[in-house]
């Protein structure tokens, strides 16, 4: 019987080393298909954990730094975990299923570094049950204009209804007679949604997924593509601009810390530029005259005021490019120079994130 990988294959799939498509044949074909329909990509690399607990989001909120507690059951927030000098350890999404169950998941190949912080964060007064989902559970998503109305038409919710970009619900239905958690996410173009299933049932729910999916011009896609579409998104990425090296709020996620909740790891250095209003870096936008990798630095009036964090030539052939650079010389079509002094030029052009400050 074929799995899910030669079910890829046989529909044009190069596949990476873990299995999962690098793109189905025509990487130009399946860019655009965000901007009029949706995409269908396998995210098994992502991680899912089930936390249980009688008071598990009361946990949670100690350890994180947005407010977890007021979460209400099948609704669902981005959050960070940070360490004791509020650098970025993680981000996930926290998803309340009833009053003692939440779904975590993670950014691409962090599962088991977030099940090794939500351990040490344990202690012996704390009723918490950790269950790694990855074994038993396949991960999808859909991204794109049409995502909303294709996922909301699946759960047999209202699929008229209008999202706020801080909704993020759970739905639960069946596909092929499996059981499907779709969870609803920060959207990198159009609307985007995380879909959970048994991993036996995988191969089937891909099939019927793409099958119902015609009205809504939905095809599969794969890494490459959600890679650019991330970074033309202005969406950080884990590696990328989710390390120790930068500070939440240096990244526009504002919204994605609380500043009127309780102490967690991190927090008072977080508090501390929030109200001193002081920013070293700002997260940006750049148009590059010619393609630089993440990691190049920048340079202006010759002295180097931030780095490329990522970039990418997209399948239209256009480049998109993200950067941190010094508050100091931030701006919109502020000149810099990539790798020197007197490289190639480049332009700054946007803020990205929530940045309420310099709004």
């Amino acid at each position: 019987m074929m799995d899910l990988s030669g079910l890829y294959i046989s529909r044009g799939a190069l596949l990476a080393p873990d299995g999962i498509p690098l793109h189905f044949g025509d990487t130009l074909r399946e860019y655009q298909a965000v901007d009029r329909g949706a995409i269908l990509l396998d995210r098994r690399h992502e991680g899912r954990i089930l936390i249980t607990g009688t008071d598990v989001l009361g946990w949670l909120d100690k350890i994180a730094t947005n407010k977890l507690v007021d979460i209400q059951p099948m609704m669902g927030k981005p959050t960070l975990f940070t360490n004791a000098n509020a650098r970025i350890l993680d981000r996930v999404m926290v998803y309340g299923l009833d009053a003692e169950r939440v779904l975590m998941t993670t950014e691409p190949n962090r599962g088991d570094a977030v099940l090794n912080y939500l351990r040490s964060n344990i202690f012996y007064q704390d009723k918490i049950t950790l269950t790694d989902w990855r074994p038993m559970y396949h991960q999808f998503a859909v991204h794109g204009q049409s995502a909303d109305a294709f996922i909301t038409n699946l759960s047999d919710k209202n699929s008229h209804r209008q999202f706020t970009k801080d909704d993020y619900p759970v739905y639960q239905f069946s596909l092929s007679d499996s059981p499907v958690y779709a969870l609803r996410q920060k959207p990198y173009i159009g609307s985007s949604w995380t879909l959970i299933t048994p991993t036996e049932s995988a191969f089937m729910v891909w099939k019927t997924l793409l099958d119902m999916g015609k009205d809504y011009q939905l095809i599969p896609s794969g890494g490459l593509v959600f890679n650019a579409l991330r970074i033309r998104a202005g969406r950080v990425g884990a590696g990328r601009e989710l390390t120790p090296e930068y500070i939440p709020l240096e990244l526009g996620l504002w919204d994605e810390v609380s500043f009127n909740k309780g102490c967690y790891t991190g927090q008072e250095i977080i508090a501390r530029m929030e109200s001193r209003n002081k920013l070293a870096r700002v997260f940006m936008r750049i148009a590059l005259s010619q393609f630089a990798e993440a990691g190049t630095p920048l340079f202006h009036l010759g002295k180097q005021i931030g780095e490329i964090t990522s970039s990418v030539i997209a399948p239209d052939g256009t480049i998109h490019a993200m950067a941190v650079v010094k508050t100091s010389i931030a701006g919109s079509n502020v000149v810099v120079n990539i790798g020197s002094s007197d490289g190639a030029s480049a332009t700054l052009t946007d803020y990205l994130g929530v940045q309420p400050r310099l709004e």
